[in-house]
C-alpha cells in the first residue's frame, strides 16, 4: 500500500501537479509508520534526508552521529524506500572508519563524501547501481589499497580519487563512462595498475594520472579520442602505454602539449609497430608547475604541501 502512495506521488511530480518539496514533505508524513530493519546496529546514529534525484525517490545518508565508528553497514532500504546516495561530506574526516558496506540501491556519491578517510580500508561498489561519483570524493583516503567502479558509472568527477597514497590499483568494469576526469587520481604514488578493460574512455582528463611515480604500464582503450594536459605528468617510472589501434589511428588523437610532461622516453605499442617516446619536457617545480598544481585541486591542504613542496626545491 505504501509503495503505491509513493509511485502515484511521484508520477503526479513528474506530471508537473505535484511539487517537488510537496512529494517530500508527503512521504516524509507517510512514512512515518513504516518500521525500519531491527537487525543491524551499524544503521544506529546515522542520519538520512529523502531526497528525489533524476526521477528517483530514496534516502540520501550521512555520518550522523557515527563520527568514531570503525565500521559502517548501510541497509538497502530506510522507512520502505531505497538508500540512493551518500550525502556531499557525508563520512569526511571520520578517521576513525576503516570499513564500509554500501547497499546495492546506491546510485550517487556525493562530493567529498569521504575526504579525509584516511584509515579506510575497504570499497567494494563493483556491486552496487552507481551512477556517479562525486568530486575530490575519495580524496586522502591513504589505506585504500584497490578500487573497482562498477559497469553502471556514467560520470566520474574531478579528483574523485586525488592523493590516496597506498592506491595500487584501479579497476574500470564498464562502458558508459567516457572522461577519466581532471586530478582523478594524482598523486597516487603507489597505483601500479589501472585497467580499462571493457571500457569505451574517449577522454583523459587535464592531469587525470599525474605524479603517478609508480605506473609502469597501462593499456589504453581503443576508444580514445583526446588525452588532455598533464595527463601522465611526473610519471616517472612509465615503461609502456599500449593502444589497440594502429600508427595512423594514434595520429588522429588529439593530445595536447604536456601530457607527458617530465616522464622519461617509453615504449609505445600499437596493434601494427612499436615506437619509443622522448622524454617529454622538463618544468619541476618552476612557477609554472606551482600555478598548473594549485589549479588541479580545490582541498586547503593538498595546496599547502604543494607550496611547501615548491619551496623547498627553490
Amino acid at each position: 500500500m505504501f509503495e503505491e502512495k509513493v509511485a502515484k506521488l511521484i508520477q503526479l511530480t513528474e506530471q508537473g501537479i505535484l511539487a517537488e518539496k510537496e512529494l517530500l514533505d508527503t512521504v516524509k508524513s507517510i512514512s512515518k509508520d513504516v518500521k525500519e530493519h531491527a537487525s543491524s546496529p551499524f544503521n544506529e546514529g546515522l542520519g538520512y534526508e529523502l531526497v528525489f534525484k533524476d526521477g528517483t525517490l530514496g534516502y540520501e545518508v550521512s555520518k550522523g552521529d557515527c563520527d568514531d565508528c570503525y565500521t559502517v553497514i548501510i541497509e538497502n532500504t530506510y522507512r520502505g524506500l531505497p538508500v540512493i546516495a551518500i550525502a556531499e561530506c557525508g563520512f569526511d574526516y571520520c578517521s576513525n572508519l576503516h570499513n564500509i558496506e554500501f547497499p546495492d540501491s546506491l546510485l550517487y556519491i556525493g562530493d567529498g563524501a569521504f575526504s579525509g578517510c584516511f584509515n579506510l580500508e575497504n570499497i567494494e561498489l563493483q556491486y552496487t547501481r552507481l551512477t556517479q561519483i562525486g568530486c575530490e570524493a575519495f580524496l586522502g583516503c591513504n589505506s585504500l589499497k584497490t578500487i573497482t567502479l562498477p559497469r553502471t558509472v556514467k560520470c566520474i568527477k574531478d579528483g574523485a580519487l586525488c592523493n590516496c597514497d597506498s592506491l595500487n590499483a584501479v579497476i574500470f568494469l564498464g562502458k558508459e563512462l567516457k572522461k577519466i576526469p581532471d586530478s582523478f587520481c594524482s598523486n597516487c604514488i603507489c597505483l601500479s595498475l589501472v585497467s580499462f578493460e571493457y571500457t569505451h574512455i574517449e577522454e583523459i582528463g587535464y592531469g587525470a594520472f599525474s605524479m603517478c611515480t609508480s605506473l609502469k604500464k597501462v593499456h589504453l582503450p581503443a576508444t580514445l579520442k583526446k588525452i588532455r594536459k598533464y595527463a601522465f605528468e611526473e610519471c616517472r617510472n612509465l615503461e609502456e602505454l599500449a593502444v589497440d589501434i594502429n600508427y595512423e589511428s594514434w595520429d588522429k588523437i588529439e593530445k595536447e602539449d604536456g601530457w607527458n610532461r617530465d616522464v622519461p622516453s617509453f615504449n609505445l605499442k600499437f596493434i601494427d609497430c612499436e615506437i619509443t617516446v622522448e622524454k617529454g619536457e622538463t618544468y619541476l617545480y618552476s612557477e609554472e608547475w606551482l600555478k598548473n598544481k594549485l589549479t588541479m585541486t580545490h582541498h586547503p591542504s593538498i595546496k599547502e604541501q604543494i607550496i611547501k613542496q615548491y619551496l623547498e626545491n627553490n
